[in-house]
């Protein structure tokens, strides 16, 4: 058979199908009525296809099948949507894993808010300041849901769509890196802040803290991680990352 086609592999809801393209490279496909009375082996109505994604990760791409199935089609292209902005402002590839991530937590999201309950992000002020790129793409992730959806989220989900896309800046090795120095910037506002309670603002006046206090933030930091088996001892205490994590704390 030539030219170009599209056979099923599976059926994942009425607007959306696992398929094989003529280069035997498994494609998600979206479209109205795609996936209606279709069954595994038939080929694909071209005209029917309104989006195409495509996931390296057959693990995640599976995962993804079945959180598909139980959500509308809309948070995969929101979710598309926000990984290419924060790819092109980060100028950096995600994890494919902030698919799935993505698209589960603003399902959440959505059906909390409509339930009337409410969500108080803790951290809010922490990532606004700590990871301001990310944050100003998970605005943009906020403002696609209200046009899709209808449902005005708070900022505080804000906070949390961005340290999802945070996460997805990273390998795993990275990944560990980050959350110890993550770790570390929360215990040096605490202390801060318990110093300067009244006055937040002090943050930016008083962010170095004196070394000795320094040093024991990382290891105590360092050993509650490897207390919860979070980080492996070597990968903390090797000198690339202690570096890493001494230029954040002293910075």
């Amino acid at each position: 058979m030539g030219g170009r086609y599209y056979q099923i592999v599976c059926v994942i809801n009425n607007n959306v199908v696992s398929a094989m393209n003529e280069r035997h490279q498994e494609r998600i496909l979206v479209g109205k009525g795609i996936g209606f009375r279709a069954r595994k082996g038939d080929l694909v109505d071209s005209s029917k296809i309104d989006k195409e994604y495509f996931l390296k990760s057959k693990t995640i791409a599976g995962k993804l099948y079945a959180l598909l199935a139980q959500t509308p089609e809309s948070y995969m292209e929101i979710a598309d949507k926000i990984v290419k902005k924060a790819s092109e402002r980060l100028n950096k590839e995600l994890d494919e894993s902030v698919f799935l991530n993505l698209i589960d937590h603003m399902s959440f999201a959505v059906s909390r808010m409509e339930k009337g309950l409410e969500f108080k992000n803790t951290l809010l002020w922490e990532i606004v300041h700590f990871y301001p790129v990310e944050y100003e793409v998970a605005q943009y992730g906020l403002e696609l849901l209200k046009e899709y959806t209808g449902c005005e989220l708070p900022p505080d989900e804000a906070g949390s769509i961005a340290m999802h896309i945070v996460n997805a800046e990273f390998d795993q090795a990275d990944r560990l890196v980050n959350t110890l120095c993550a770790f570390i910037c929360a215990c040096k506002c605490t202390v801060v802040l318990c110093v300067h309670r009244d006055d937040r603002t002090v943050l930016d006046k008083q962010w170095k803290l004196p070394k000795r206090c320094i040093k024991i933030v990382q290891y105590l930091s360092a050993a509650i991680l490897l207390a919860c088996e979070v980080i492996d001892p070597d990968l903390i205490f090797s000198t690339w990352q202690i570096d890493t994590v001494t230029y954040i704390i002293a910075h």
